[in-house]
């Protein structure tokens, strides 16, 4: 019975366990920023969007502003329901 020493596990299960450890806790630290860096930016959008609804006033008019809003929404409605058919793996009924 050459090289077994008898033991299961042993001190390198409790090192690649560690190790498991250390790479769970560096993951959790990495998506608990991210979640925090998406808080503040949803904190922080609508006062930048605040911010430069007065500009684009002052730039194209107020029905050249409604119009840039309409024509965002346009485009990220779409989007997101695309999304969510490719996150869900499932069709996304709107009504028409």
């Amino acid at each position: 019975m050459s090289g077994f020493s008898g033991q299961v596990g042993g001190a390198s299960h409790k090192k690649v366990k560690h190790q498991r450890l250390n790479q769970l806790a560096r993951f959790y630290e990495r998506v608990s920023s991210a979640v925090q860096d998406a808080d503040e930016i949803a904190i922080i959008g609508p006062g930048l969007a605040k911010k430069s609804f007065g500009y684009a006033v002052g730039s194209v008019g107020f029905l050249g502003a409604v119009a840039i809003i309409i024509v965002g929404h346009l485009v990220t409605i779409p989007t997101a329901l695309a999304l969510a058919e490719i996150a869900t793996n499932q069709r996304v009924f709107v009504p028409r």
